[in-house]
């Protein structure tokens, strides 16, 4: 039975591109609101969602206001190692690999094949992160990726869906102002 689903952010949640201002900075990202509903599925499924990204300047509030846990992928160093982190996650939830989901797009996901059963992409992903996956989503990046994983897992029978009223229940606990 599936525990938790580990979630890289820049090229799953959004569709990878990135707006800057004219110092370099990050302005801007696109999500697709289909995948943090499919995440408020998951977690009333009983299945814990983590976010695991190299960029903590906006991720990580994102993932604050959807009130789900965030680890940074980069070292004191700022070397991206994703793996690391997966072993952290893994011993702080007293979880074995075969209970971990993962979902990632780019060539820097390809390390976490040792620390999940089922390893996930969006279609547009890397290809040796398609070669590495179990499942190649029909959907692209930043597209509701997410909301057809939910849907597979539910139509095959690994999980089982939440109610309405439990979803929206945690759609209110989470700290968006619209």
């Amino acid at each position: 039975m599936f525990k938790l689903l580990i979630l890289d952010v820049d090229g799953v949640l959004t569709t990878g591109l990135k707006t800057y201002d004219i110092k370099g900075q990050v302005i801007s990202k696109t999500f697709s609101d289909r995948d943090f509903t499919a995440i408020k599925q998951f977690i009333c499924s009983n299945v814990k969602v983590i976010f695991l990204s190299g960029d903590s300047q906006i991720n990580s509030i994102i993932a604050k206001n959807r009130k789900v846990d965030f680890f940074y992928s980069r070292g004191s160093t700022g070397q991206l190692s994703k793996s690391e982190c997966a072993k952290k996650i893994l011993l702080e939830n007293n979880l074995q690999s075969e209970q971990v989901i993962f979902v990632g797009d780019d060539l820097f996901d390809v390390e976490m094949r040792d620390y999940c059963k089922l390893m996930v992409c969006p279609n547009n992903s890397h290809y040796l992160m398609k070669e590495n996956s179990d499942l190649v989503l029909s959907t692209k990046s930043g597209e509701g990726c997410i909301q057809e994983l939910f849907e597979y897992m539910v139509a095959n029978q690994l999980i089982n869906p939440p109610t309405i009223e439990k979803v929206i229940l945690r759609d209110s606990e989470e700290n968006i102002k619209y």
